[in-house]
C-alpha cells in the first residue's frame, strides 16, 4: 500500500490530476475511459471523481476533454472547493455503495477527515455550503 501512496504522489508532482463532477458508479468510470481513449488521453487511473495522468494536457487538449466530457454530463472542476465537495461525495457514494458495512467501524465524520486529510469540520461547513 505504502507504495502504492508513494508512486501516486510521484504521479501527480509530474503529471495532472483532474477532478470531475458527476462520476458516481463504475459506468461512468467507464465512460471517462472511453471518452480519453478516444481523445488518445493515456490515464495513469480513473477512479470515482478523479482522473491521474502521467503529464498534464496543453491548454488546447484539456478544452477538448472539457467539451467531450460535458456531452455526457461530467464536468471538469477547476475550483480546489467544488473538487474537494465532489471529493466527499463520491467517498460516501462509495461507502454507502461498494463497501460492506457490516466490517465498516469508523465514525464517517472520521472516514472522511482521514481519506481527504483535512479537519471534518472545515469539510463540514465546505459541504454544507
Amino acid at each position: 500500500m505504502l507504495v502504492e501512496k508513494e508512486f501516486l504522489i510521484f504521479v501527480i508532482m509530474n503529471g495532472e490530476t483532474l477532478s470531475i463532477k458527476n462520476m458516481v458508479c463504475q459506468r461512468c468510470i467507464s465512460a471517462v475511459e472511453t471518452i480519453l481513449a478516444a481523445q488518445d488521453i493515456k490515464a495513469e487511473k480513473v477512479s470515482l471523481g478523479e482522473i491521474i495522468l502521467p503529464k498534464p494536457l496543453s491548454p488546447k487538449d484539456k478544452q477538448q476533454l472539457a467539451e467531450k466530457l460535458e456531452k455526457t454530463g461530467f464536468e471538469i472542476l477547476d475550483n480546489k472547493e467544488q473538487a474537494l465537495v465532489s471529493s466527499i461525495k463520491n467517498l460516501l457514494i462509495d461507502l454507502i455503495h461498494h463497501q460492506d458495512l457490516s466490517d465498516f467501524h469508523q465514525n464517517p465524520s472520521d472516514y472522511l477527515s482521514q481519506k481527504l486529510h483535512k479537519d471534518y469540520n472545515y469539510l463540514s461547513k465546505l459541504f454544507s455550503e
